[in-house]
């Protein structure tokens, strides 16, 4: 071939127009997949109410005196006597149940409920403390006991928690 004749293969460097956009819109499709996973992580963890790695942090037993308490408060707010009753560490339902009647009260319906907030759960032994925070109450100190193996409401315990 002559050396003034243009070569009939096209330079390496230049890209078809067709095969510009295929790999165009590959790149595109790698980016909105890339921003997808990210957005979807942040959801999570807001949705989640903590990081993956601040909930490795609860202690055993937490979750279950938090579960105990809120169900406590509602069974409070739907004027269930026998559930809360249920709820309460031996001594405490003796004496509860000696003072109220529970036989036919009208329990209300879950509408009756109202948000609770729990924290600063602090756990030693078979005894426990939180801070119990809802709308329109000053914020609360409860008392728990473990008997047979399940967290009670046990307001006595007050009296020997250490501070």
């Amino acid at each position: 071939m002559d050396p003034q004749t243009p070569s009939p293969d096209p330079p390496l460097l230049a890209t078809p127009p067709a095969r510009r956009g295929k790999l165009l819109l590959i790149g595109a499709l790698i980016v909105a997949v890339a921003v997808a996973v990210v957005v979807a992580s942040g959801l999570f963890r807001t949705q989640s109410g903590t990081s993956p790695s601040a909930r490795a942090v609860q202690r055993p037993g937490e979750a279950e005196i938090r579960s105990t308490v809120e169900r406590f408060a509602h069974a409070v707010d739907r004027e269930d006597t026998v559930t809360m009753i249920a709820m309460l560490c031996e001594e405490e339902a003796q004496s509860v149940a000696d003072e109220v009647s529970s036989s036919g009260d009208q329990v209300l319906d879950r509408s009756h409920e109202r948000p609770i907030d729990v924290s600063d759960i602090r756990i030693a032994g078979d005894v426990a403390t939180v801070r119990v925070t809802r709308p329109a109450q000053q914020p609360v100190t409860m008392y728990l006991r473990k008997e047979s193996n399940t967290w009670k409401l046990c307001d006595p315990e007050r009296y020997t928690a250490p501070a």
